[in-house]
């Protein structure tokens, strides 16, 4: 049914203006007349009958008002301000620009008075030379004391020694070096040596305080960054067997030339490790008391004072001075390549691991010589090569397979790898050179032969006077 009032077009006159000028649109500007003109209704059917759906207009259709010159304007309200909305979707906010926000400001950080730089580089190498020189002046002076005692109380006091002296000037280098051998070749002065020695790298640690102060006993020895796999262990022990093997090898193919110039390359070596072998006090030092002792001033004080330099100058310069340290051409080279490998797991992952190493090789050492003794020379020699190749063949094959693992990477607390031109700065510190020079010439043996020659005047002119 159709709502009559709705459709019902008797309306007065006023409603109707009134209602029209409701329906203006509300932005016109166009002046409404007083009074409209109204049009006379329809006549109206007194019977309404129901039309469809789709025959009901929506709205009615207006039509706009005439334009009269005398019509006055009507007032108009205020209009709100209009927001610009985005007709792709009526119900979303109004689309509003929001400035950039401004640029973080940064804080650069304060210097770290730590870090390290040339000039520090410089500082520490000069003070590592001097305490690595006067540990070493150290040593010599405390076995030389231990020796003049030793030499006074059994030699100087023996008739047959002052007799010797007296004897013909030429022959009396000769029969002195026969009467030493003879009087010092026992175990007592191998005891007095040991004992010597044991009171000299004591002496000598002591000096690497003045370098690291309380730090040798506490972050210098106990710094642990990883735990190693037990395959891994087993690999560097595979890797000393291979440096073994290589330096047997070099020994074997510089031997005519060595014999041409009647120099032996291991024949001091030998005459060494033999003074530590003959009573279990020196086999205690050399397996166990030599390992802590030289663990803790290479891999404890000098790789940790050079460790913020650059992880791999320290374990260079460490070992290096861990080669020279033992005075021996053929063992300096051979304490040089196994420093390499014990600052490696010192540095990647604590002194405790390679004091393990260091006491594995030692101990390995001495069993050779004992085992000499026992099975011979040449079993003993094939038995040890045929371990030494094959070291070399598992270290070659490991590190073929491994060596990326086994390149320093970035690890939590762990050095970089480099931070400057660390070996230039070093290598040009005049007393790092000297230093190093004067441990070559040394480890050469040409002091030894001065000293030698300095004593054969000494007797000739005792002699002829």
């Amino acid at each position: 049914m159709i709502n009559k009032e709705r459709y019902s077009y008797h309306q007065p006159s006023e409603l109707l203006n009134t209602q029209m000028s409701t329906q203006l649109p509300k932005q016109s500007s166009v002046p409404l007349p007083t009074q409209l003109p109204v049009q006379p209704p329809a006549p109206v059917q007194t019977q309404m009958t129901e039309l469809p759906p789709e025959a009901v207009p929506t709205q009615l259709p207006v039509q706009p008002p005439a334009q009269t010159p005398t019509a006055m304007p009507v007032p108009q309200k205020p209009q709100p301000a209009q927001i610009q909305t985005d007709s792709s979707f009526s119900q979303r906010q109004p689309m509003v620009q929001i400035p950039p926000m401004p640029a973080p400001i940064t804080v650069a950080p304060p210097p770290d008075p730590n870090a390290p730089t040339k000039a520090s580089l410089k500082r520490d190498i000069n003070k590592l030379s001097l305490v690595y020189a006067g540990s070493m002046i150290a040593m010599l002076v405390a076995v030389s004391i231990v020796v003049f005692f030793y030499t006074s109380i059994t030699v100087f006091f023996d008739a047959n020694f002052l007799e010797l002296i007296k004897t013909d000037a030429e022959v009396l280098p000769e029969a002195t070096n026969d009467y030493l051998d003879a009087k010092f070749g026992g175990s007592s002065f191998s005891t007095v040596m040991i004992v010597g020695q044991i009171i000299c790298l004591a002496v000598a640690t002591s000096f690497y305080f003045i370098l690291r102060g309380k730090k040798l006993l506490t972050s210098d020895i106990r710094t642990k960054r990883e735990t190693p796999k037990f395959s891994f262990i087993l690999a560097m022990i595979c890797c000393m067997f291979a440096v073994q093997f290589v330096m047997t090898v070099f020994n074997i193919l510089t031997m005519p030339i060595t014999e041409a110039a009647d120099v032996s390359l291991t024949e001091d070596m030998n005459e060494a490790m033999q003074i530590f072998t003959l009573n279990p006090i020196g086999i205690l030092y050399v397996v166990l008391l030599g390992p802590i002792m030289e663990e803790i001033i290479f891999r404890g004080a000098i790789l940790r004072h050079l460790e913020r330099y650059g992880a791999n100058f320290a374990i260079v310069i460490s070992s290096l001075l861990f080669g020279l340290y033992h005075l021996i051409f053929f063992q300096a080279i051979f304490a040089f390549l196994i420093g390499l490998l014990l600052a490696y797991v010192a540095g990647r992952f604590s002194l405790k691991w390679s004091l393990l190493l260091h006491i594995i090789n030692n101990a390995f050492s001495e069993a050779t010589l004992l085992s000499s003794d026992l099975l011979g020379p040449v079993l003993t020699g094939l038995i040890t090569m045929l371990l030494y190749l094959g070291g070399f063949i598992i270290a070659l094959v490991y590190l073929l397979i491994n060596h990326k693992l086994l390149v320093q990477q970035k690890r939590v607390g762990a050095p970089p790898k480099t931070v400057f031109r660390s070996f230039s700065v070093a290598f040009r510190r005049p007393l790092f050179v000297a230093l190093i020079a004067i441990m070559f010439l040394f480890c050469t043996g040409v002091p030894n032969l001065v000293m030698s020659s300095f004593s054969d005047i000494i007797f000739r002119l005792g002699g002829s006077g």
